[in-house]
């Protein structure tokens, strides 16, 4: 069936939170679609997620996700690049920033954290990514692959200069996004079955802190006792 037109029954799944967030001018069509995409897609998953459903809660005509995306699927690749373009921005200018390889890595490490926390829906968004089986769409690629990238060249750099520990840079790269990404993915398992709340500041504070000693000690050279 043309997904144009078909609709989907009530949500399944956990709905996410949301911090505050601008509503997009009421004339700007693509944004309320994007908008409305974003949180369908992050509480219901693509295929949950109709465009009559969308169409509904962006207050839009039927037709308006063809005429200013093209499909459904172009539709939910501009929500992907919306959320994580904005954290490949932060993580580069992280990784570009002074102070030493390891001074740096901790910084990508709580750009992550931060950014994780002001777009509460991009977890289940990435969640839906990797449990869905399929290739992921290509500014998806694009985007993690520069993420990486801008990592991976700190840690050369730190491996050059004797800062940071042997090893794959690449490996050692995904290692340190692991962190906040798996705490965040995680945050509702860790509340109700270890007992830890990231919402509540103190203990997302202590969370922080952990992942980044967690870091700094993971990629330190075992001869380096000390940050």
């Amino acid at each position: 069936m043309n997904d144009a037109v078909q609709d989907s029954g009530p949500p399944g799944g956990a709905e996410p939170t949301s911090g505050p967030r601008a509503r997009p001018d009421p004339d700007d069509t693509p944004g309320l679609l994007l908008e409305a995409a974003r949180l369908l897609f992050a509480r219901r998953g693509y295929d949950g997620a109709s465009i009559r459903a969308i169409t509904r809660e962006a207050g839009t005509n039927l037709g308006s996700v063809t005429y200013h995306f093209g499909s459904k699927r172009a539709l939910y690749e501009a929500v992907l690049e919306s959320v994580i373009r904005p954290l490949a921005d932060r993580v580069a200018e992280a990784s570009r920033s002074a102070g030493s390889s390891l001074d740096r890595s901790e910084g990508v490490v709580r750009a992550f954290f931060a950014h994780l926390a002001e777009h509460p829906d991009q977890p289940h968004l990435m969640l839906q990514e990797i449990t869905a089986g399929r290739e992921p769409p290509e500014v998806l690629r694009r985007l993690l692959r520069r993420t990486l990238g801008e990592l991976r060249q700190v840690i050369l750099d730190g491996q050059a200069a004797g800062e940071i520990r042997e090893g794959d840079p690449l490996l050692l790269a995904m290692s340190v996004v692991s962190q906040p990404v798996h705490m965040t993915l995680a945050r509702h398992f860790t509340r109700s079955a270890v007992g830890l709340d990231p919402s509540d500041p103190e203990t997302r504070e202590r969370m922080i802190e952990h992942a980044v000693g967690f870091v700094r000690a993971g990629l330190r050279p075992p001869s380096q006792a000390t940050p």
